[in-house]
């Protein structure tokens, strides 16, 4: 079967920067796309608009997800280890969002893949879900984000990958012949294909009870939209 791309343009140079570069470097990427309004991973809208509500929900309980299971508000996102976007979202208004929301309660965050760079994305995703195998999911998922390397240039090897394992404490032995198998690829591929389907053609999409945030790197925004599906907003 043929596989949909999602691929779309690469990112400018000085964003890569700010993928191997500092947390204060992040930092003011973000605070650039946040004051240009430029969307998430690729610059583009996602074509589906918000999700339905049968349709956010379905996604979302696929998804590997952090926080209780109680939270009124789920936080859907889409996102690919190799895009530089995706880690300038996670450095920073992931980690708000988790300390204010995820913590207390209040929010779900649930992470599906959505391959948009490459190969290599397939692969640390796959790496993510043997990590998932022995529930350390969103470990692994920080590791791969902290540790980002250049898109698509060898540096995403099994090796690497399985040193990220041993960094968190997996068993090693179990990883890596999870990893050899290929297990979770057609998981992986079904998820991003699904998220194609739904119209998802940029990285990181961000959903909050199925209502797309248009720049996920506002985080007043985020935040607001948060609180109103939770019934307290303002």
């Amino acid at each position: 079967m043929r596989r949909r791309s999602i691929r779309a343009t690469s990112q400018p140079r000085w964003l890569l920067i700010a993928a191997a570069g500092s947390a204060a470097a992040i930092a003011i990427v973000v605070a650039v796309l946040a004051a240009g309004g430029v969307l998430g991973g690729r610059s583009r809208t996602t074509a589906a608009g918000d999700l339905s509500p049968a349709l956010a929900n379905r996604l979302a309980g696929e998804a590997r997800a952090l926080g209780s299971a109680a939270a009124p508000v789920t936080v859907l996102e889409f996102a690919d280890f190799q895009c530089p976007y995706c880690r300038a979202f996670w450095a920073v208004p992931l980690q708000q969002l988790k300390r204010e929301f995820v913590d207390s309660g209040l929010a779900r965050l649930a992470f599906r893949h959505a391959i948009v760079v490459g190969p290599e994305s397939v692969l640390a995703a796959e790496a993510a879900e043997c990590a998932a195998d022995q529930g350390r999911f969103f470990e692994y998922h920080d590791v791969l984000f902290d540790a980002q390397g250049p898109e698509n240039a060898g540096y995403l090897t099994p090796a690497r990958l399985s040193g990220f394992a041993g960094r968190i404490g997996l068993d090693i032995q179990t990883f890596e012949k999870c990893l050899s198998e290929r297990r979770h690829r057609d998981r992986v591929n079904r998820a991003s294909d699904e998220g194609g389907d739904a119209g998802i053609n940029s990285t990181p999409s961000l959903f909050v009870n199925g209502r797309r945030i248009a720049n996920p790197f506002d985080y007043a925004a985020l935040r607001a939209a948060v609180l109103a599906a939770s019934g307290r907003g303002g």
